[in-house]
Formats: structure tokens, sequence, C-alpha cells
């Protein structure tokens, strides 16, 4: 499985993330009309999981980048804070985005607040992986 995950060209794992992410996001019903019935604040939830899951690509294309060019292919701490901070940028850009481009979506503070949480748990995780992993 790693190798076929390790074949994949650089920035594609990214970069289908952030469409699917601007899918989910931005369109008006992505799921078309499945009612799921979820908890109250379920969304939050799913934009913490979203930006999540968008920095560990970001942090996963970092470390096969560093690999292409011949160096240690794990990223450090501070670029996978790095890559955090894109995650939740990116969040902050679509709260505008859902706040001018779309009629039938709303900006929420709260929602921007749940990316960069998602974002810096998975570079938390990430860092105590690497801490782990080096023992």
């Amino acid at each position: 499985m790693l190798r076929i995950l390790c074949k994949i060209p650089v920035g594609v794992a990214s970069v289908l993330t952030l469409v699917l992410i601007l899918w989910l996001t931005l369109a008006p019903r992505p799921v078309g009309d499945v009612d799921v019935p979820l908890f109250e604040g379920a969304d939050k939830v799913v934009h913490a999981v979203m930006f999540g899951w968008f920095a560990l690509t970001l942090i996963w294309d970092a470390g096969k980048y560093r690999c292409r060019k011949g160096l240690y292919p794990y990223i450090s701490a501070l670029g996978a804070l790095l890559c955090a901070s894109a995650s939740g940028i990116t969040g902050v850009a679509v709260e505008f985005m859902q706040r001018y481009l779309t009629q039938s979506r709303s900006f929420e503070l709260n929602d921007i607040y749940a990316d960069f949480i998602g974002a810096y748990a998975m570079c938390a995780f990430y860092c105590s992986w690497r801490l782990l992993r080096s023992r």
C-alpha cells in the first residue's frame, strides 16, 4: 500500500483534497437531497476533519518533495506547522468565498476556529508520531 501511495506525484493528494473541500463547502447541495441526521455542531467536526486532512496531505506532499530531492523524507516540526497554517488560512479563504460567492452558504467564525483546530491537531499528531518514531 505504501508503495502505491509513494508513486502518486507530488502535490496530487493536496490538490485533490482541496478540490473536494471546495466542492463540499461551496456547492449549494454537495451531497444532493440526502438528509443525514447529525448532532448539533457536527458541521464544526466536519470542518476540523476536512482541514486536518488537508494539513496532513500538505505534510505528506512536502515530505515526498524532500524525498525526490534526495533529502530526508520527513519534514520538520516547523514545516508541519507551516503546512497546518496553510490549511487553516485556506479555511479562512473558503469562509470568505462562502460569504461573497454563494447564496446558499454563510460565513461563520466558528468554522474558521474548527478549521485551525483540525489543522493544528493534525500537526501535533504528525510531530508526536515523528517523535515516537525516532526513538
